[in-house]
Order: structure tokens, then sequence, then C-alpha cells
């Protein structure tokens, strides 16, 4: 996947988090805004704002501008506007963070069991820390939470079953981009 999202959305996402700390330093939203852009394969910093919009929440027709104009095949969103969006008009899918992970979990299950194998290693050897599923449920993916548990206890065994270190298993890599995501954070 390649990853994009826009600098409205940054600025949003450092507008709330600015909202919620008002007297946090201003390194906590520089530091949000760099790492949003780092991980972002592009930012869209310009987009037509005559693009037709059927959501139901006028707040989030940049979002979907930004969508069309770098040609998202997903909106990734947990924004409930969305929901309301005419699937047979947006040239993409909208999904929760929740629906889209599943959608990534039943069209590339190999991919995402080496991601469960690496990070319940890598938490598992953290004392107090809470698990992968729960961490899941408490950021709003409750259905892919149940999937990882039942797919997270499958690997751990077959792992430790075949006497193999988990922590030293090799992440899967998708050969060439499948797609691309407009992420509204």
């Amino acid at each position: 996947f390649l990853l994009y999202t826009s600098q409205d959305v940054i600025d949003e996402v450092v507008y709330n988090i600015r909202r919620d700390s008002p007297r946090a330093d201003g390194s906590l939203t520089e530091r949000k805004r760099k790492h949003l852009v780092e991980f972002m394969d592009d930012v869209v910093r310009d987009f037509s704002g005559n693009v037709p919009f059927s959501g139901d929440d006028v707040h989030d027709h940049h979002v979907h501008a930004a969508a069309v104009t770098c040609r998202a095949h997903y909106l990734v969103s947990d924004d409930r506007g969305f929901a309301s969006l005419n699937a047979d008009e947006a040239p993409y899918e909208a999904h929760t963070a929740d629906s889209f992970l599943c959608l990534i979990a039943d069209n590339a299950p190999y991919a995402v069991q080496a991601v469960i194998t690496r990070q319940l290693a890598y938490w598992g050897a953290r004392p107090g820390s809470k698990s992968l599923s729960a961490a899941l449920r408490e950021a709003g993916a409750p259905i892919f939470a149940d999937r990882i548990e039942l797919a997270g206890e499958e690997a751990v065994d077959e792992i430790t079953n075949a006497g193999l270190d988990v922590a030293q298993q090799p992440l899967l890599q998708a050969a060439h981009p499948v797609g691309v995501i407009l992420l509204q954070l």
C-alpha cells in the first residue's frame, strides 16, 4: 500500500492534540506532525474544493477531495460521516480502521500472521504491557482484535512447537504496492 494523508488532516490532528492538551509543550505537536509526515508516502497539499461530495458532514469534504485527488482506492477513517457516503458515488471504498484491518487479514493472511508474530514477541518481552488484542480493542478495532487473538495463539503455538525463536521469524514483504490509502487520523 501507499499511504497518503492531506496537510489539512495533519493540521486537524495537531489542532485536536492542542485542544486536548492546551498546556503541553510545543514539542508534543511537532513530534506528532513529524511522525505523521514520516509515516506517509506522500502528503496531499492541494486539491479542488469543487469535488462533488454526497456525505452528510460538510466538514469531511476536504478529506474526500484529497482522496479523489490522490486517486485513493481506500479511505480509512473512524469518522462516522463516511458511513453515510453513497458507495456508488465515491471512487474509493470507505473503511473504519477495524474493517480495513479485517480486509487486509482476509486478503493477505500470511502477511498479517507475520506481523502478529512479531508484535506478540515484541510486546510479550515487555513486562506489564497489555496484550496486542487489548490494545487493538482500546484503539477501536474489536473485530480485528478477536481475529488477532485467535491467529496469535495459533502462531505462537506453531513457532514454539517447531522450536523456533518467535522474535527471529521473518516479516513478509509485499512484492509491489497493492493500492492507495488516504488515512484520516
